[in-house]
Formats: C-alpha cells, structure tokens, sequence
C-alpha cells in the first residue's frame, strides 16, 4: 500500500501519482483540526498568572482540551498550536 510505504520510508515518492494523493486524502478524511494558541494555552493552565502544582497543571490541560475538543470524536481531532 502506497501509504505504507511512504511511512516506512520517510520521504514521498518523487511523482505524487493519483494513487498515492488518493490514498492520503481517505487516511486524513474526517479529522477535525483544533487550533490552540500559545495565549490561550497560558490562560487555560495560569489563570491567574502564579505557579501551579504538577497536579493542578495536569488537571487544567486535560480540561482545556476536553473543552476546545468538546463534541468532537477524539480519535479524530488532531490539536495544532499557532
């Protein structure tokens, strides 16, 4: 399979053929895209601006991405940071 290939090897092919686009296109199709900021991000684990807790910052992230991933199928969201 050409995807598998190009997983194995690491590099795409020279030509991306038809095959090969295809195959990528329905390997990405469904994903929901979930942009998080750096700000937001500092917001959601500080809010308000002091130290945190190893406990309370794992606890806060794992809340901000239930949050921005909320009614989503998280097999399918792949968060991007801007």
């Amino acid at each position: 399979d050409v995807v598998q290939a190009f997983i194995v090897s690491g590099t795409l092919p020279d030509a991306a053929n038809r095959d090969f686009i295809d195959a990528v296109a329905q390997v990405l199709s469904g994903l929901s895209k979930v942009v998080v900021t750096a700000e937001g991000l500092r917001r959601a684990l500080f809010p308000s601006g002091s130290p945190a807790t190893p406990s309370e910052l794992k606890k806060r992230f794992g809340g901000y991405v239930d949050e921005r991933a909320k009614g989503m199928d998280e097999a399918k969201v792949r968060i991007v940071i801007e």
